[in-house]
């Protein structure tokens, strides 16, 4: 898509089902690699793993609560292993759920409110499994 006009220059099965729990993690890539580009976030942070996303089932890396690993490896099991419970815990890092901080009205909690994705709301990922979604939908 050409962001100025909108115009639609490329397009293949924009209408095929897609699963919104991988959408959720795309933005949540999105927004942690704005983050780190910004200063504002360092592959070098510790992220501690809450009971939430210790709970998580589907796709995982088996984090157990209160086990602390890097930013930095947090996102290598968000991208190569799709794992859930590594994706809540790097949300809720960087909502600040760790320190009762909520980020909901910054411009990325705003566009994820606005796109649905329900990972970076806090919500389970399991809520959004099996959800389905078409990239014409998102346009």
């Amino acid at each position: 898509m050409e962001p100025v006009t909108g115009t639609v220059i490329f397009e293949s099965n924009d209408h095929a089902p897609w699963p919104t729990a991988s959408l959720a993690k795309m933005m949540l890539m999105l927004i942690v690699a704005e983050k780190i580009h910004d200063g504002s976030l360092k592959l070098t942070d510790n992220v501690t793993t809450s009971a939430k996303a210790a709970e998580m089932g589907g796709s995982q890396v088996y984090l157990k609560e209160n086990e602390t690993f890097s930013l930095d490896d947090m996102m290598k099991a968000v991208v190569v292993h799709s794992a859930n419970d590594a994706s809540v815990a790097v949300a809720e890092y960087y909502r600040g759920l760790d320190r009762g901080v909520r980020r909901d009205d910054e411009p990325e909690g705003r566009r994820a409110r606005d796109e649905g994705l329900a990972l970076l709301l806090g919500e389970r990922p399991a809520a959004v499994e099996g959800r389905v979604g078409r990239c014409r939908e998102r346009l």
